[in-house]
């Protein structure tokens, strides 16, 4: 049996982080952390104990819509995972990347309704 990929991370593009956090704070009492040593300023979501962690991200200055919310399912071997998107007839969008050494990689995907979705890994 295949193994099941817990969804490990979700990100929310935004176009402004203050009122983002304001927003999903009060409904849902979201903390953040600003991350550092990351190539944009990219702030963290702690939802609760034992749930999944995420980020608000900042949305291009050119967005003209579409979709805003991404998940990571967390795979051992993100190469071997995205040959394996490919065999099924996914496109890779992001080759296995390094985030930062204390966060892990990542790398990209769509899916066969173009669905962009992402992987996350350790090591």
């Amino acid at each position: 049996m295949k193994k099941k990929n817990p969804i490990g991370w979700f990100e929310i593009y935004v176009s402004d982080f203050e009122k983002s956090k304001k927003f999903y704070h009060e409904l849902f009492g979201w903390e953040y952390r600003l991350l550092k040593n990351f190539r944009t300023e990219y702030w963290t979501i702690w939802a609760g104990e034992g749930t999944v962690g995420g980020g608000f991200m900042k949305k291009a200055d050119d967005f003209k819509g579409g979709q805003s919310v991404i998940i990571y399912l967390d795979v051992d071997n993100i190469d071997e995972t995205l040959a394996e998107v490919e065999k099924a007839g996914g496109k890779i969008v992001t080759p296995k990347t390094l985030i930062n050494e204390s966060s892990g990689y990542f790398g990209m995907f769509n899916d066969l309704d173009g669905n962009l979705l992402g992987l996350w890994t350790k090591h």
